[in-house]
């Protein structure tokens, strides 16, 4: 009895220890499947990044749509600049050209003033030409005719000379007077008239210049006006089309997003 029970003594603390390692062996082929579990699992940091990434995009496309509609409305509102640039340029021109056309139709006139004033100015020194002329004939008829009176009459010898001087004197002026006359015509046929005339066609041919050069003018600035109204709308339609572009961005971004 004594001997079985010594050997029960000794087998039970045997047991424990073998069930002891056998189990730090299972521990020991089991620690290298945790790093393959951990290997093989999931990784969640790029999910996360993708999900940043997409909401980044949206926001980015967004705004790509707000600067191209900024953009679009300070075009238009350049476009309605040009526009009316081009009308009140059309307006500057057209009164400029009108005002040198009238500027023209002066002197035109102005000449054809000229042309019946300077007839009128002849016929009227010729005129006073022919009437010099007549008044010496007629102080030549009147001192003649005392002559011969005073050869018939018994005089004083100083009434005589007295009435003699007188009308030589008289004679003398209407000499004078139809001398200047012809001057006077012949500075006004050769010198005068002609001068007037070559005046008045010199303004006239500047105003003919000025009314070309006004025209060119007007023509010049209008059509820059038009281009540049013509580059305003190209870029109207650029942008239309690029703010159409951005949002399809933005509505595809967003549709990612989702």
């Amino acid at each position: 009895m004594s001997t079985a029970r010594v050997s029960t003594a000794f087998l039970v603390p045997l047991l424990f220890l073998s069930s002891a390692c056998v189990v730090r062996v299972e521990e020991t082929r089991q620690v290298p499947a945790a790093p393959q579990e951990r290997a093989s699992a999931p990784a969640p940091a790029p999910a996360a990044k993708g999900g940043g990434s997409s909401e980044s995009d949206t926001t980015a496309a967004q705004s790509r749509v707000a600067a191209a509609e900024r953009s679009l409305a300070l075009a238009r509102a350049r476009l309605e600049k040009a526009q009316n640039d081009l009308a009140n340029q059309e307006t500057a021109s057209a009164e400029l050209v009108k005002a040198a056309e009238t500027d023209l139709e002066l002197s035109k006139r102005s000449i054809a003033n000229f042309e019946v004033s300077s007839r009128l100015r002849l016929e009227r020194e010729r005129l006073s030409l022919q009437g010099a002329t007549d008044n010496l004939a007629e102080a030549e008829e009147e001192l003649a005719q005392l002559e011969l009176m005073y050869e018939k009459t018994d005089l004083a010898d100083k009434t005589k000379e007295l009435v003699f001087r007188r009308n030589q004197r008289r004679f003398e002026r209407t000499r004078k007077s139809l001398e200047i006359s012809k001057q006077v015509l012949a500075n006004l046929e050769s010198i005068d008239l002609p001068t007037e005339r070559a005046k008045l066609q010199q303004d006239l041919d500047a105003k003919m210049r000025a009314v070309a050069r006004a025209q060119r003018d007007a023509a010049s600035a209008v059509t820059e006006k038009r281009l540049a109204l013509q580059s305003q709308q190209n870029d109207i339609v650029k942008l239309e089309e690029d703010l159409e572009s951005a949002k399809r961005a933005a509505a595809k971004a967003s549709g990612e997003g989702k």
